[in-house]
């Protein structure tokens, strides 16, 4: 491991990483900080020096994400060149959901959905993709992020061209 990230980041990241992990085969409630700390191979004491639970780390997780994507939809350098590369944008974004696939299955579980709906509510409002109402909004996003989760948990039987030319088709261009 590099000597150059600092511990708590190492530590930190070894407890989401362990709890991604876990979570490709069971479900939240399964899941317990005994296993997270055996999978990351650290002490339960390290655990609880930057957590109080799983429900810390899986937040911490999903703010991560949320984090991620807003930059790469909201940032000034991008915005302007999102609007005459949509295209582009579409298939990138897609392309890190993709290589980020068992993080992206984990945020849109049964346990996490609802909150990363909110979350791309939240991005699409600020990049004012969506034009209709409110409920438009909610019932476009809601569709967009059920055809990614069928797409990652069906194991990408899409073409990640083929996704991205049904983004491009059913989102409004800008």
């Amino acid at each position: 491991m590099d000597s150059t990230i600092p511990t708590k980041l190492t530590a930190k990241y070894k407890i989401a990483r362990s709890l991604i992990d876990l979570l490709q085969h069971n479900d939240m409630h399964h899941v317990t900080i005994t296993q997270v700390c055996r999978y990351a191979h650290i002490n339960r004491s390290t655990f609880y020096h930057y957590y109080k639970s799983l429900d810390e780390v899986l937040d911490d997780i999903q703010q991560y994400y949320k984090r991620i994507i807003s930059e790469f939809f909201t940032t000034s350098k991008h915005l302007d060149d999102y609007h005459s590369n949509y295209d582009h944008y579409v298939h990138s974004f897609l392309k890190y959901i993709q290589m980020n696939a068992k993080s992206f299955r984990v945020l849109l579980s049964s346990d996490c959905i609802d909150s990363f709906k909110q979350n791309a509510l939240e991005i699409a409002h600020k990049i004012n993709i969506y034009k209709e109402t409110k409920e438009e909004q909610r019932y476009a996003v809601a569709g967009d992020v059920e055809l990614i989760r069928h797409w990652l948990y069906s194991d990408h039987p899409t073409s990640l061209e083929h996704l991205s030319e049904v983004f491009i088709k059913f989102i409004p261009h800008i």
